[in-house]
């Protein structure tokens, strides 16, 4: 069976009991070795805390930094400035390894935790669905201007019937 090598291995079963801080900097290839196109680019530091003292522990990461995305408006790309904490219980010495939402058992064979994918899973759920250039101070979108004067200028006027398909299927008709 491969192993995949750890991009961030916290090595559980060689750390003696008490609170522990692992860093991280991550980029892109987080990312690109899953095949996750949505983000262009990244950079990322995450920290990963811990009490070791039991059979269960609550891990706690703080990830900050920025990703490349998409403009779904304007097609461009721009960075999204992200600030995600997250929680994951770790239970250690399970007869069986297994995974559910937020908490991770381990086996006495698993002798360390690779924070890459948890790290990974919180990024790409933490993206909003739509991914719009964020506005200036003034209030004005920061998207492609060119390209937003072209999308207005190919808005047509809906003719009656299309009007009435929407309306209706709101349940009411102007």
């Amino acid at each position: 069976m491969n192993r995949k090598i750890a991009q961030c291995p916290i090595p559980l079963y060689s750390l003696k009991n008490g609170e522990h801080e692992f860093h991280f900097n991550l980029s892109s290839s987080i990312f690109t070795d899953n095949h996750y196109d949505d983000i262009h680019k990244a950079e990322l530091d995450a920290t990963v805390s811990f009490n070791k003292n039991s059979a269960i522990m609550v891990f706690h990461f703080a990830i900050e930094g920025k990703v490349t995305v998409t403009c779904d408006r304007c097609g461009d790309d721009f960075d999204m400035p992200l600030n995600i904490t997250r929680q994951l219980i770790v239970k250690t010495g399970s007869s069986a390894s297994q995974e559910e939402d937020d908490m991770v058992s381990l086996t006495a064979a698993d002798y360390e935790l690779d924070a890459a994918p948890y790290i990974y899973q919180y990024v790409a759920l933490w993206l909003p669905m739509q991914r719009i250039h964020p506005v200036d101070d003034k209030g004005k979108s920061m998207c492609n201007a060119a390209v937003l004067e072209k999308l207005n200028s190919m808005h047509k006027e809906k003719s009656h019937d299309e009007q009435y398909i929407m309306d209706s299927s709101r349940g009411y008709r102007i």
